[in-house]
């Protein structure tokens, strides 16, 4: 049963480091171009946009349009997103709105959309240099 167990967590672990090591990889690279900046004063146009970003003093905020995060994010790997979006709100990466729903509805350039918000603090704090 030991050798069972261990298995499985170590399976886990690894869904979860490269959930995240995904999540993080598809920030570093489009997190200025397919992000659409909140505090934009100009309306401006975003190629193939996800979703938009918020500027935070240290790290920004992203608020991922939940198809943009199935297909770039989840469809990489083995879970559904579900177990994906579970997992990164068990690390705190994904915030809930005030009921815990991950998918909470928020209001930018005067459109509302249900977005999962995807905190950059929590997302840079996981050991990612395994």
């Amino acid at each position: 049963a030991y050798e069972y167990l261990k298995h499985n967590y170590n399976i886990e672990i690894d869904k979860e480091y490269k959930l995240v090591e995904t999540l993080n990889n598809f920030i570093e690279k489009h997190g200025q171009s397919r992000f659409n900046n909140v505090d934009d004063e100009y309306d401006s146009k975003t190629i193939n946009m996800v979703g938009f970003r918020k500027q935070n003093d240290y790290l920004d905020t992203y608020y991922m349009f939940p198809t943009a995060f199935k297909t770039e994010i989840v469809q990489p790997s083995d879970l559904t997103t579900s177990e994906a979006v579970n997992m990164l709100c068990r690390l705190g990466i994904i915030k809930g709105d005030a009921s815990n729903n991950p998918q909470g509805p928020k209001k930018f350039k005067k459109k509302t959309h249900r977005y999962y918000e995807i905190n950059g603090n929590k997302l840079a704090e996981y050991p990612l240099d395994q």
